[in-house]
């Protein structure tokens, strides 16, 4: 039989189990930069381990629009070639445009005639 099926059926394998997903969370239906800050991390036994808990100001301190949390190809490839031992996910953040500066109005002029 040789060992060539046998690649092939664990190269089929490990295709097979990366699947991708992405979980999305509109925060904000403030406008949002277009360009997300991505953060990759790393968790193990099937990401339960470790709890991680994220400050977004570090991030965005003007505030958050939307959180991409996403198990690309390759995060899934990783994760299924270790059995569950090593799960990387990649993060995307949306931050908040800066709100525009408070417009000023200019004092209205006295009409002509009228005194001060």
């Amino acid at each position: 039989m040789g060992w060539k099926p046998l690649r092939l059926a664990a190269g089929a394998l490990c295709l097979g189990v990366s699947a991708c997903h992405t979980i999305r969370f509109d925060v904000s239906h403030a406008p949002t930069a277009t360009q997300p800050i991505e953060v990759r991390k790393n968790f193990f036994w099937w990401s339960l381990y470790p709890d991680m808990e994220v400050d977004m100001r570090t991030y965005c301190p003007d505030g958050t629009g939307r959180i991409e949390e996403q198990t690309t190809f390759t995060d899934g490839l990783l994760g299924s070639l270790t059995l569950g031992i090593y799960t990387p996910r990649t993060s995307y953040y949306y931050c908040r445009l800066p709100a525009p500066p408070p417009t000023v109005a200019a004092p209205v002029p006295p009409a002509p005639g009228a005194s001060p």
